[in-house]
């Protein structure tokens, strides 16, 4: 009876440690106070999520460098230059370049996003939706 005290404890404490420190980690990684707080592009088209995951990186290079990976980010497009290993684990990686993989490269065709394209998180015939563009602001 006594293991089964112990093992309540243990996770009652994993589950505090994962509410209070993990978590809210998780759900700004890499995001500044700032970022969290201020109205980012695209927020008036969700007026009351219910749901809010900012997650952010520094590029130490100017945007018009950064925005042609940007730009062709998508499934069966250049790949999301993420987690290659668990995105083919779930059979959700792949490129126009590498059926595994991310591009590792500029991709010319890929280059010219319009309003209205679809950029698609997981191959079609998984049922998801994909995202449309609704607004396009190339080199910021």
């Amino acid at each position: 009876m006594q293991i089964i005290g112990w093992l309540v404890l243990a996770i009652v404490a994993l589950v505090v440690v994962y509410a209070f420190v993990v978590r809210p980690w998780h759900l700004r990684r890499g995001s500044t106070k700032d970022e969290v707080q201020r109205s980012l592009p695209g927020d008036e088209l969700v007026p009351e999520p219910k749901f809010v995951w900012n997650q952010a990186i520094t590029i130490n290079a100017p945007a018009s460098e950064v925005w042609p990976w940007v730009v062709q980010i998508g499934n069966q497009r250049a790949g999301w230059y993420s987690w290659d290993g668990i995105h083919r684990l779930l059979g959700v990686a792949g490129s126009v370049d590498d059926p595994r993989g991310s591009a590792n490269r500029i991709i010319p065709e890929l280059q010219n996003l319009r309003l209205g394209d679809e950029i698609r998180m997981m191959p079609e015939d998984m049922g998801v939706p994909g995202y449309k563009v609704v607004s396009i602001e190339p080199d910021r």
